[in-house]
């Protein structure tokens, strides 16, 4: 089994900026923000919270993840040739 620490460090692989989710408690399609901090929560628990510290759901909770709603979608640059 994975300790707190590499488990936080799967969540930020497994659950990317711009990613959607539905949290281990329950709220649903929540979007990982640009601002988005990924902590230990008490116990055995990961959650993402804003830069301001607002809540917006658990990622990990005792050996549950939680639900991938979507991925990212890759932005496609232009560019300009001078």
């Amino acid at each position: 089994m994975l300790d707190l620490k590499e488990i936080l460090k799967e969540c930020k692989i497994k659950y990317p900026i711009g990613c959607r989710f539905n949290s281990t408690g329950g709220y649903k399609n929540v979007l990982i923000p640009v601002d988005a901090i990924y902590k230990t929560d008490c116990g055995n628990s990961i959650k993402v919270c804003t830069k301001d510290d607002y809540f917006l759901g658990q990622l990990f909770n005792t050996d549950k993840w939680a639900k991938i709603v979507s991925l990212p979608q890759p932005q496609e640059i232009q560019y300009e040739i001078c």
